[in-house]
């Protein structure tokens, strides 16, 4: 893992090729000058009226600013390690945070990212004052201190990132990057992976061995077709929404060939517990990266339809999720194979539907 040291001098212009996209991190420090500089223009509160104001606050209190700012999840995992803080995550999430005569306070905020694109970015935000007394935990800085914190955040942020962009290796939310080739190629080196499907046992028409998250989707909705996951009825299903989809679940409309392998056991299950989020993975463990940068929350997910489901455990970002396969009526819902859990969620699980490992119960795919 590595991180850059940007100064201010060498931002000025665009970096040497030898330095772009080659970085996890990148840091700036801002002096009282420069926050003053930023902050031109954006006063307007109840305290802080104008431009005076806030430069008058900026320099009784002598303040200034460190901000680090990386587009990879990973970099939690980094500052675990240095930090030597490894189970405690709010130490190393993304924030604006306080320092005070030498110490960084307890007082934390979350960053509100999302008009940086679903918190891509990481970015953290220490602001350090002089002659301001430390929270102890009471959260009851002065209000114009609280104002200047509001105020200088965004500012803060979006300059760090602006800065840091050319220096930062790119990765998209699935951490992969998009790839292209001729339509007609990439049909043809899918078919060299044919669905081998015993059409006995289940009637599917999808030609090639599912490679990725959007052959989740359409088998899910092809075993539906056939009955065999009708009990999952969909409200919606969403490429723009922060969830994929949202499922209600009809224990009527469960199917024999299911009953037989994968019953369910809803006697008891409440009315509320029969509807809910549902994502849609290539594999189980492709959510945890999604966990890990806070895009989705564990608690809020209640299905997830993968291709395949390691039983082994992964951590990442300090976050560790487990993944076990269901015995036959274990499950409160019919078709679940798998149960997914989180070291952080507490008694939180995910009931998961893994379609490899549901079509050889059902007889239609080989087992390896």
């Amino acid at each position: 893992m590595t991180s850059v040291h940007i100064w201010q001098r060498r931002l000025e212009w665009f970096p040497p090729t030898r330095l772009t996209k080659k970085h996890e991190a990148g840091y700036r420090f801002y002096s009282t000058d420069k926050l003053t500089e930023l902050l031109k223009g954006k006063a307007g509160g109840d305290l802080l009226i104008d431009d005076a104001d806030v430069e008058g606050l900026l320099r009784k209190h002598s303040v200034t600013a460190y901000a680090l700012a990386g587009y990879s999840a990973a970099f939690k995992d980094t500052l675990s390690t240095s930090w030597d803080v490894p189970k405690n995550r709010r130490l190393v999430s993304p924030s604006i945070r306080v320092a005070t005569d030498s110490m960084i306070s307890s007082w934390q905020r979350d960053l509100s990212l999302s008009h940086r694109g679903f918190n891509v970015e990481r970015i953290w935000v220490v602001v350090h004052f002089n002659g301001v007394e430390p929270d102890l935990g009471r959260k009851d800085y002065p209000p114009e201190i609280v104002e200047l914190l509001n105020l200088l955040e965004d500012p803060v942020a979006d300059d760090v990132a602006k800065q840091s962009d050319p220096f930062l290796i790119p990765t998209s939310t699935s951490g992969r990057e998009i790839d292209y080739e001729a339509p007609n190629l990439k049909a043809q080196s899918r078919l060299a992976n044919p669905f081998p499907i015993n059409s006995e046992a289940v009637r599917l028409s999808y030609l090639s061995e599912p490679m990725e998250e959007q052959d989740v989707v359409a088998l899910f909705n092809e075993l539906r077709g056939e009955g065999l996951l009708s009990q999952f009825e969909p409200v919606f299903f969403s490429g723009s929404y922060v969830y994929d989809s949202y499922l209600r679940y009809n224990p009527a409309a469960v199917s024999e060939r299911i009953e037989a392998v994968l019953p369910g056991n809803t006697a008891a299950l409440p009315n509320r517990l029969r509807e809910g989020v549902a994502e849609f993975k290539f594999r189980a463990h492709d959510l945890l990266p999604n966990i890990v940068r806070e895009l989705k929350q564990w608690s809020e997910i209640r299905w997830l339809v993968c291709w395949t489901a390691a039983t082994t455990s992964r951590t990442q970002g300090g976050l560790t999720m487990h993944v076990s396969e269901v015995a036959e009526g274990d499950d409160a819902y019919a078709g679940v194979t798998h149960i997914a859990t989180l070291d952080a969620a507490g008694e939180a699980v995910i009931h998961v539907v893994a379609l490899k490992t549901l079509l050889q119960k059902l007889g239609a795919w080989p087992v390896m």
